[in-house]
C-alpha cells in the first residue's frame, strides 16, 4: 500500500519522498510517512482543529470590534448628551466680566481676568516723575493705582509695610507695617484694600486710612495675590487650596481643597475660577460654588493663568503656550476613555491624537522658558520668553503675529495698551513695542532689574525694581 506525508500546516497529502509541502511549502522531511487510509483520517482531524481554530480567531475579532464599536458609540452619545446640559455661556462673560476700561489698575493685572491689558492709547516717553524708596531690597509686587492713589506692599525684608502713595507727587500717604512678610499686589473695590500676607492673614483695609477692617487667619501660607470679583475674594492658599471669601466681611463662603500646593492669582469670570498648581495642571472651577469643571495638565508655571472670553491662557518652562476653552467640563471618566483612544491610537486604529479635554490650540518654542503670565489684549495674547523676547500670537489660533528681541533676560510679563507693548528686563532696561508692527526700542534705563509686572494707570507707567525704588513714569 502507497505511503504518503500528510502536512501538519495546511494538511496536503504529499508524496513519500518529499521535502516541503506541495501546497504550503511547509518543511516536511521529518514527518514519517503512513499509509493512505490513515492519512485521509488524519487530513479530517487536521482539517476540522483548524476551521475551529479559524472560527475562534473570528469570534475574538468580532467580539473586540463590537466592544470597539460599542464604547466609541458610547463615548459619543454620552459626549452629546452631556455637552447639551453644559451651553456655553458667553452671553454671561460678556456683560459682567469685561476687561477694565478705565484708567485704574485694580489689582493683579489690572482685573479679575488677569488680562494685563490697559485699554486706552498710551506710550511713554521714559521722563522719571518721582521715585519712591523703601527700606525692602526687593520688591516683588506689581502696586494698584486707583483714583490718584497708588497702594504698593513694600517687601519681605526690613520694610514690611502696606502704603498709600499720592499717584501725582510720590508723597507717602499712610502706611500700616505689617510682621509677617508683604509681598503680593493688593486689590481694590471702592474703599476697601484686600491684601494676603505670607503667614496666611488675608486683610481688608480702609484704602483712604489704612485703618484694618477685618482679617481672617487661613491654615497655609499665602504666597500669591487675591482677585475680587462681585463681592466676592478668591484667594490661592500654598497648602489650603482656594478660598471665596465674602468681601464686607471676610468669611468664608467655600474653600475648595485640590490636594495640591498653589502661588498664583485665580482669574475669574461670571462662570469659572480658574487656577494653576505646583502639580503642573490647571485647574478650573464653578466661581459660584467651587465645583470642579476642568483639570488640564501643563509644565511648570511660574505665572498665574489669564482669561479671553473664549479662553484661557497659560504659558510654562517647557517652552508652551496653551489655549484651553474654559467652558468646556470633564464629563466622568473622561480621562479613562482618553487612555483608551489613546492606546486605540497607537494601535493605528484611530487616526487623530485624543487631546485632553478643553483643549483649543498650543504654540511651541520648546528651546524656550515662558516664565510669567500672559497678557491677553482684544485679539492677542503676548507672552514673554527667559531668553528676552516677546512674542505675540493669535489669541484664535495661536499663530505668531510677531516677535520682538530684548537680547536680555526677561521674567516678568508685558504691559500692553492699545499701541504700546512695554517690557523691562533683569538689567532694568525699558522697552516700547508697536503693538501692530512689532517694532521696538529702548526708551529707559533704571537701576536694578524689574522685580514685577508693570502696569499702566492715569498716562503713567509704574514699575517696580530689586533695588526696593517705585518709579512713575510719564
Amino acid at each position: 500500500m502507497e505511503k504518503v506525508i500528510v502536512c501538519t500546516v495546511c494538511s496536503t497529502k504529499n508524496l513519500s519522498l518529499a521535502k516541503f509541502c506541495v501546497n504550503c511549502r511547509a518543511r516536511i522531511n521529518l514527518v514519517q510517512p503512513i499509509p493512505e487510509p490513515e492519512a485521509e483520517l488524519i487530513q479530517r482531524n487536521i482539517s476540522r482543529i483548524n476551521k475551529r481554530e479559524k472560527f475562534k480567531r473570528y469570534g475574538i475579532y468580532a467580539a473586540i470590534a463590537t466592544a470597539i464599536f460599542i464604547i466609541v458609540l458610547t463615548s459619543s452619545l454620552y459626549s452629546s448628551l452631556f455637552e447639551s446640559f453644559t451651553p456655553y455661556q458667553k452671553e454671561i462673560f460678556i456683560h459682567s466680566a469685561k476687561i477694565n476700561s478705565n484708567s485704574d489698575w485694580n489689582m493683579y493685572q489690572n482685573d479679575s481676568l488677569n488680562s494685563g491689558f490697559s485699554n486706552y492709547d498710551f506710550s511713554p516717553s521714559g521722563r522719571i516723575l518721582w521715585e519712591f524708596k523703601t527700606n525692602s531690597g526687593f520688591i516683588k509686587s506689581s502696586p494698584a493705582v486707583v483714583e490718584g492713589m497708588v497702594y504698593l506692599s513694600t517687601g519681605d525684608q526690613l520694610d514690611r509695610r502696606i502704603v498709600g502713595i499720592d499717584a501725582k507727587s510720590g508723597q507717602l500717604s499712610w502706611e500700616r507695617s505689617v510682621d509677617p512678610p508683604a509681598e503680593t499686589s493688593p486689590a481694590i473695590s471702592g474703599n476697601a484694600l484686600y491684601i494676603t500676607l505670607r503667614n496666611g492673614n488675608i486683610i481688608s483695609l480702609d484704602r483712604v486710612t489704612g485703618k484694618l477692617l477685618w482679617l481672617h487667619k487661613a491654615d497655609s501660607p499665602i504666597f500669591s495675590s487675591p482677585t475680587f470679583y462681585q463681592d466676592v475674594l478668591y484667594v490661592t492658599t500654598y497648602e489650603e487650596g482656594l478660598l471665596a471669601l465674602e468681601a464686607m466681611s471676610g468669611e468664608v463662603l467655600w474653600s475648595r481643597d485640590i490636594g495640591a500646593s498653589m502661588a498664583s492669582a485665580p482669574a475669574v469670570n461670571d462662570v469659572v475660577v480658574a487656577f494653576n498648581s505646583r502639580s503642573n495642571y490647571v485647574h478650573i472651577l464653578d466661581s459660584k460654588t467651587g465645583q470642579k469643571r476642568l483639570k488640564y495638565p501643563t509644565g511648570y508655571v511660574a505665572g498665574s493663568v489669564a482669561i479671553s472670553e473664549e479662553f484661557l491662557f497659560v504659558s510654562d518652562w517647557t517652552g508652551r503656550v496653551r489655549a484651553i476653552n474654559w467652558a468646556k467640563i470633564e464629563r466622568p471618566f473622561e480621562r479613562q476613555f482618553r487612555t483608551f483612544k489613546l492606546n486605540l491610537y497607537v494601535w493605528g486604529l484611530i487616526d487623530s491624537f485624543p487631546q485632553w479635554t478643553g483643549y483649543a490650540w498650543i504654540f511651541e518654542r520648546l528651546d524656550e522658558t515662558f516664565r510669567s503670565t500672559p497678557v491677553v489684549t482684544e485679539d492677542a495674547v503676548l507672552v514673554t520668553s527667559g531668553s528676552g523676547k516677546v512674542y505675540k500670537l493669535n489669541a484664535t489660533n495661536g499663530r505668531l503675529i510677531w516677535m520682538f528681541d530684548t537680547a536680555s533676560e526677561i521674567n516678568q510679563p508685558v504691559v500692553a495698551s492699545k499701541d504700546t507693548v512695554i517690557v523691562g528686563d533683569s538689567k532694568g532696561d525699558l522697552f516700547r513695542i508697536d503693538i501692530l508692527t512689532g517694532e521696538g526700542e529702548r526708551f529707559l534705563t533704571v537701576d536694578g532689574s524689574i522685580s514685577s509686572p508693570p502696569i499702566i494707570s492715569d498716562s503713567r507707567l509704574f514699575i517696580t525694581t530689586n533695588e526696593g525704588t517705585l518709579y512713575s513714569i510719564k
